[in-house]
């Protein structure tokens, strides 16, 4: 029997928690893919938390170099016949993934590259040595996203290209049809406390339904960045918000899912400049919650507009509310929408189902076979 191809796994794993971490740990511990390829994980992240992402420190240089050294010894003491990578698109982030890249690619001859952010095409564009960088990277692997959407800024790479839509462990949650007449939503935001990722948005959208004297709840969930939760509770009691907003901080595996549960529609007006396919909205249509979000990355290919979900401009803050009232006053509206969101994530977003299509990339690539 022939043996697995041994392949070398560069990647992000948590801490800190973020979409592309939780992927890659997802990569980590699947069992196809385990069982079909000798798979070796080395985990590149360097940063303490959200905070220390772009951030330069001698403890953070000194941990890149010892990332290098073990890239270095693993790849010399082993024979792999591909390397998998998830590279950076911007800051210092994006020097230290084109270092490790072009150490591995010393060694091992064919590669894949995955991007869970956008923004490469930006940061190649600011001088040549960028560009230079950026097109070894990605002239020389295959290339893996999360979205068609995500190929325009790859047109100029004669390279292979698959789309992989990530996926999230489960299947759909049943929950009953909404009858009642007297409904009052559940809002949520799920996210990283970021600016570019809507949460001040989303509280001036909760003071705006407020000013209309509109009943409703809403939580907001996720870890501390550039926002913090004193902000945030400062905002919250400057609008007269507290009958309306609480804020519970970072959940995650079971109480993540149970905030879920206990939800009816996402809110999620992100612009965050490197947005391709949040997994919140992934999550949101397993457990039957209904995403109202920007058109951000491709968010717009996950959601089809007055289908299962809506799109509007982070800035249109009246439409927002416009679509809350909608769909908590149409009761079968909302049904209709649930019930989408749910089919597609259990056609389209499964975990299963990304494991598999992953799992098929690699053999193309290792292994030659026609796409």
């Amino acid at each position: 029997m022939k043996s697995a191809s041994k392949v070398l796994f560069l990647t992000q794993l948590a801490p800190p928690v973020h979409g592309a971490s939780l992927i890659n740990g997802y990569i980590k511990n699947s069992s196809l893919i385990n069982q079909r390829f000798n798979t070796d994980f080395i985990n590149t992240i360097t940063a303490k938390d959200l905070t220390d992402v772009q951030r330069f420190s001698l403890g953070k240089t000194w941990k890149i170099i010892n990332l290098c050294l073990k890239v270095v010894a693993r790849c010399s003491s082993n024979n792999f016949k591909g390397v998998f990578m998830t590279i950076s698109t911007d800051g210092g982030a994006f020097y230290k993934s084109a270092i490790i890249w072009l150490i591995a690619s010393l060694f091992i001859k064919k590669r894949i590259v995955m991007l869970h952010e956008k923004g490469i095409a930006v940061t190649a564009q600011k001088n040549s040595f960028n560009r230079f960088l950026a097109s070894q990277m990605l002239s020389k692997s295959s290339l893996v996203v999360t979205s068609a959407y995500l190929l325009s800024e790859f047109e100029g790479y004669a390279t292979p290209k698959f789309v992989v839509s990530s996926g999230t462990p489960g299947t759909s949650f049943s929950r009953p049809d909404v009858t009642t007449q007297q409904f009052k939503p559940r809002l949520l935001f799920m996210s990283n406390l970021l600016v570019e990722k809507g949460v001040l948005v989303f509280i001036n959208i909760c003071k705006a339904l407020a000013d209309r004297h509109f009943d409703f709840t809403a939580v907001i969930v996720g870890k501390e960045a550039d926002v913090s939760i004193r902000q945030l509770t400062a905002l919250i009691q400057q609008y007269q918000l507290q009958h309306y907003v609480s804020i519970v901080g970072p959940k995650y595996d079971e109480d993540r899912d149970e905030c879920l549960r206990n939800a009816d529609l996402l809110i999620f007006p992100t612009f965050y400049k490197r947005e391709t396919t949040p997994l919140v909205i992934q999550e949101a249509f397993k457990f039957g919650v209904i995403p109202i979000a920007s058109s951000e990355g491709a968010i717009a290919d996950m959601i089809d507009h007055k289908v299962d979900g809506f799109i509007i401009d982070p800035a249109n803050i009246g439409c927002y509310c416009d679509k809350i009232i909608l769909l908590s006053q149409n009761k079968a509206l909302l049904n209709a929408f649930r019930a989408a969101g749910r089919k597609k994530f259990d056609t389209r977003f499964r975990l299963a189902l990304f494991e598999e299509n992953l799992t098929n990339v690699l053999d193309i690539t290792l292994n030659n076979k026609p796409a």
